[in-house]
């Protein structure tokens, strides 16, 4: 099988980071407690980190936990593509093999269907020939012989002589 590819460097996160923060994000610890987890979100890519809230502002705070949220609910959506990614590359395998075993569960048939039809042509040219010879037979009995023909008269004509001469 082909090696899986990282999706999540793609994804905005950095290489190694890609399955622990994942793994996190699915577990549910994300958005629960920082202090236990540490900062998951320093895992993206930069351009889509959330930011640090300011210190005394609500709007900032709340802002900040949105934006941690759409970074779970967005590497949760990465390992579900990853997933998907797999499963159709694994689904592409058993295709291809299913595919291969068709063809060749089809080249067998048509050597099978080749074999048959050769046989069918010479029981068709056997049958012709045995045919002809039959029809030679039934001509040849219903033809006269000349030889037995021949036998048969001089073996009457034998002995219709004996009949008209005198007793020795």
């Amino acid at each position: 099988m082909p090696p899986m590819p990282d999706y999540g460097i793609a994804a905005g996160v950095s290489g190694a980071a890609h399955k622990e923060l994942v793994a996190t994000a699915v577990e549910g610890g994300i958005g629960g407690e920082d202090s236990e987890l540490g900062a998951y979100w320093e895992l993206l890519e930069e351009d889509i980190r959330p930011v640090q809230p300011l210190k005394h502002s609500h709007l900032s705070a709340q802002i900040f936990m949105e934006h941690k949220e759409m970074a779970r609910n967005y590497l949760i959506l990465q390992q579900e593509l990853f997933n998907l990614q797999r499963q159709k590359l694994l689904l592409e395998e058993k295709l291809s093999h299913s595919e291969q075993l068709e063809q060749c569960t089809n080249h067998r048939y048509q050597e099978k269907i080749k074999q048959l039809m050769g046989k069918r042509d010479d029981l068709s040219n056997n049958h012709a020939h045995l045919k002809q010879q039959l029809e030679h037979i039934r001509s040849q009995e219903k033809r006269p012989r000349p030889f037995s023909t021949a036998t048969q008269q001089h073996i009457t004509m034998g002995a219709s002589l004996q009949l008209h001469q005198p007793p020795p």
